[in-house]
Protein backbone atom coordinates (compact mmCIF):
# COMPACT_ATOMS: atom_id res chain seq x y z
CA UNK A 1 0.00 0.00 0.00
CA UNK A 2 1.01 3.67 -1.04
CA UNK A 3 -0.13 7.24 -0.60
CA UNK A 4 -0.61 9.04 -3.94
CA UNK A 5 -0.17 11.97 -2.07
CA UNK A 6 3.03 10.97 0.31
CA UNK A 7 4.52 9.69 -2.73
CA UNK A 8 3.64 13.21 -5.22
CA UNK A 9 1.37 11.02 -7.80
CA UNK A 10 -1.46 12.87 -6.63
CA UNK A 11 -2.07 16.47 -5.32
CA UNK A 12 -4.67 16.53 -2.13
CA UNK A 13 -7.53 18.42 -2.61
CA UNK A 14 -9.29 19.70 0.12
CA UNK A 15 -12.10 22.32 1.56
CA UNK A 16 -12.00 24.20 4.37
CA UNK A 17 -15.27 22.56 6.61
CA UNK A 18 -15.25 25.99 7.47
CA UNK A 19 -15.13 28.71 5.03
CA UNK A 20 -14.96 26.93 2.09
CA UNK A 21 -11.97 27.76 0.71
CA UNK A 22 -8.99 25.55 -0.67
CA UNK A 23 -6.57 23.75 2.57
CA UNK A 24 -3.39 23.46 2.45
CA UNK A 25 -1.72 19.95 2.72
CA UNK A 26 0.51 20.44 5.88
CA UNK A 27 1.80 16.73 5.13
CA UNK A 28 1.01 13.33 7.21
CA UNK A 29 -0.79 13.37 10.58
CA UNK A 30 1.69 10.88 12.27
CA UNK A 31 4.45 13.59 11.09
CA UNK A 32 3.51 15.63 14.20
CA UNK A 33 3.40 13.03 17.05
CA UNK A 34 6.94 12.98 17.51
CA UNK A 35 10.64 14.06 16.21
CA UNK A 36 11.75 10.12 15.16
CA UNK A 37 7.40 9.94 13.96
CA UNK A 38 8.14 9.93 10.09
CA UNK A 39 10.48 7.31 9.78
CA UNK A 40 8.97 4.47 12.16
CA UNK A 41 6.97 1.52 10.90
CA UNK A 42 3.39 2.43 9.97
CA UNK A 43 1.39 0.78 12.43
CA UNK A 44 -1.79 1.45 10.38
CA UNK A 45 0.09 -1.39 7.52
CA UNK A 46 0.28 -4.09 10.24
CA UNK A 47 -3.00 -4.01 12.09
CA UNK A 48 -5.64 -5.44 10.19
CA UNK A 49 -8.09 -5.22 13.22
CA UNK A 50 -7.81 -1.03 12.85
CA UNK A 51 -8.03 -1.53 9.26
CA UNK A 52 -11.41 -3.51 9.59
CA UNK A 53 -12.88 -0.96 11.62
CA UNK A 54 -11.98 2.00 9.70
CA UNK A 55 -14.71 4.94 9.14
CA UNK A 56 -13.69 3.84 5.44
CA UNK A 57 -15.04 0.55 4.72
CA UNK A 58 -12.05 -1.59 5.40
CA UNK A 59 -9.81 0.10 3.15
CA UNK A 60 -6.46 1.63 4.52
CA UNK A 61 -5.65 4.85 4.35
CA UNK A 62 -3.10 7.95 4.84
CA UNK A 63 -4.52 10.70 7.43
CA UNK A 64 -3.17 14.24 6.20
CA UNK A 65 -3.32 17.54 7.83
CA UNK A 66 -4.83 19.85 5.66
CA UNK A 67 -4.89 23.68 6.37
CA UNK A 68 -7.03 26.76 6.06
CA UNK A 69 -4.91 29.80 4.64
CA UNK A 70 -8.07 31.87 5.10
CA UNK A 71 -9.49 31.35 8.42
CA UNK A 72 -6.55 29.32 10.05
CA UNK A 73 -8.88 26.19 10.96
CA UNK A 74 -6.51 22.91 10.86
CA UNK A 75 -7.97 18.98 11.00
CA UNK A 76 -7.47 15.55 9.54
CA UNK A 77 -8.54 14.30 6.11
CA UNK A 78 -7.91 10.64 4.93
CA UNK A 79 -6.57 9.57 2.01
CA UNK A 80 -7.22 6.14 0.61
CA UNK A 81 -3.80 4.30 -0.35
CA UNK A 82 -3.08 2.86 -3.44
CA UNK A 83 -2.44 -1.21 -3.75
CA UNK A 84 0.47 -1.69 -6.05
CA UNK A 85 -1.55 -3.66 -8.57
CA UNK A 86 -4.03 -1.02 -8.92
CA UNK A 87 -2.32 1.30 -10.90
Amino acid sequence: MLCPVCNGLESLFALCRSCGQPAADCGRLSDYSGPYSPYEPDPDLHNTDAAATSVFSAELTCKHLVSCPVCGMSEETAVKQWRASEH
